[in-house]
């Protein structure tokens, strides 16, 4: 911003306030203001492990449950904020990821996922579309495909910007990525390398070493970039990729590690800042490992990412999975978060219920 800086997020009985800074007050630094929207009981079996949020339109937030076949809506903006279930998907017990593929309309994957290997049953995994027709009308779900039988676990996905009705899936286990049709229901192997692989090898039951995980892609001056995260390896890289596919049309190069990344573990998914034309500024990234969100700044690459909130210590942020901004006015320098609550069970045995958290990222980095 060129004249002022917005401050802290002030959240009371579900109030988001939003005052300014006078002109000529530095800018934010670490930690950044912090909130709880809303929080699951803690005590709640299942639709509490938050895995996946995208953001609508309108405003309102959409969020997958590893441990429920549901997708939640939540308007952040309310004055209670509260989620709703808005889609229950058969055949399932978990939604694992959720993309926007045309405006208010998005691709969810769902599956039975083991609590302990944190992969799909065998024939298990599904790719549907959820569409809204409405601001406040109820979306409808429609069936697309059943997943390849090669597929462990899609944990992440991103629609390509040339190609909307396509988006790209992570298979974490495996260190693979699909391109994977959301109209006609056909699933492409596009890449399998080892900057995508997790390491060491992975078993069944070793769910903390994960290959590649979130992704988003982006065209900046007419070449189309993959970002993704890699939990083993503690990284995130970008390669540039064909528009219409998705196959890899350079090699993938690493921007930052995680924090603390020497430990062979960190980001989960994370959200792009970018500028008018798509260049990206900055990454916000999710450290299910660390309970923290770290950034990564553009022109900052091989530097570590810096942590601008939570410890691996407390549970303030209790493993957070997935990030997504705001796309309202009102907070579109929000950075919205959403954890597992501890059930991952890398807080020692502590669970606090799943949380949708608040950032306020305004000032930060300019």
């Amino acid at each position: 911003m060129a004249d002022h800086l917005s401050l802290a997020i002030f959240i009371t009985f579900g109030l988001l306030v939003l005052p300014t800074l006078s002109l000529g007050q530095a800018q934010p630094q670490p930690p950044l203001p912090l909130s709880t929207i809303y929080q699951f009981p803690q005590n709640l079996v299942g639709h509490s492990w938050l895995g996946n949020v995208a953001t609508r339109p309108s405003g309102h937030l959409l969020i997958t449950t590893i441990d429920s076949p549901d997708v939640y809506q939540l308007d952040p903006n309310a004055p209670e904020p509260t989620p709703q279930v808005v889609s229950r998907f058969p055949n399932a017990n978990g939604t694992v990821c959720i993309t926007e593929t045309r405006p208010d309309s998005f691709a969810v994957i769902t599956g039975d996922v083991g609590r302990t290997s944190q992969e799909f049953a065998p024939n298990s995994g599904g790719l549907w579309n959820l569409t809204f027709s409405g601001r406040d009308a109820a979306p409808s779900a429609s069936f697309v495909a059943s997943l390849s039988p090669e597929i462990r676990l899609i944990n992440g996905v991103a629609a390509l910007p040339s190609n909307p009705t396509t988006v790209l899936g992570s298979d974490s286990f495996t260190g693979a990525i699909w391109a994977l049709d959301t109209v006609s229901g056909n699933q492409v192997l596009v890449s399998s390398s080892e900057s995508l692989s997790p390491s060491p090898p992975v078993n069944a039951t070793d769910s903390s070493k994960l290959g590649v995980n979130g992704l988003k892609v982006v065209k900046v001056e007419g070449c189309t970039w993959l970002y993704f995260s890699n939990t083993a390896k503690g990284i995130l890289a970008r390669m540039e990729i064909e528009e219409m596919t998705g196959v890899p049309a350079g090699k993938p190069e690493v921007l930052t590690r995680a924090p603390g990344a020497q430990l062979g573990v960190g980001f989960d998914d994370f959200a792009l800042q970018t500028a008018d034309d798509g260049t990206v500024l900055q990454a916000w990234l999710a450290d299910s490992r660390g309970n923290s969100v770290s950034v990564w700044k553009a022109g900052h690459d091989g530097e570590p990412a810096q942590i601008v909130d939570g410890n691996a210590k407390t549970s303030e942020i209790a493993e957070p999975e997935a990030a997504a901004f705001g796309r309202t006015a009102k907070d579109k320098e929000v950075l919205y978060v959403v954890s597992t609550g501890g059930e991952g069970n890398r807080l020692a045995g502590e669970r606090v219920g799943g949380q949708v958290l608040a950032i306020d990222t305004s000032g930060f980095g300019e």
